[in-house]
């Protein structure tokens, strides 16, 4: 086995960082921290809104004018 010493790897620079001021220094950026994003567990359904489908729609339609209606313009 042949060691070569010249096959050393040197340690690499760190990187540079550059911090951007926000040109919209107003705007409100606490929805993007990760920390409690969700709430609370207990909260998620106090906080929603369900709307169930009552059933008062009809059925979608089954005839071959329904589907020539919603066929793409460059289907032909």
């Amino acid at each position: 086995m042949i060691e070569n010493d010249s096959l050393q790897t040197t340690p690499r620079r760190e990187r540079r960082r550059i911090v951007r001021p926000s040109d919209a220094e107003d705007i409100d950026r606490s929805v993007d921290q990760p920390d409690d994003s969700f709430g609370t567990p207990t909260s998620w359904d106090n906080e929603r809104e369900v709307i169930l489908d009552d059933g008062d729609t009809p059925p979608p339609t089954e005839n071959d004018d329904f589907w020539n209606e919603e066929r793409p313009p460059h289907y032909s």
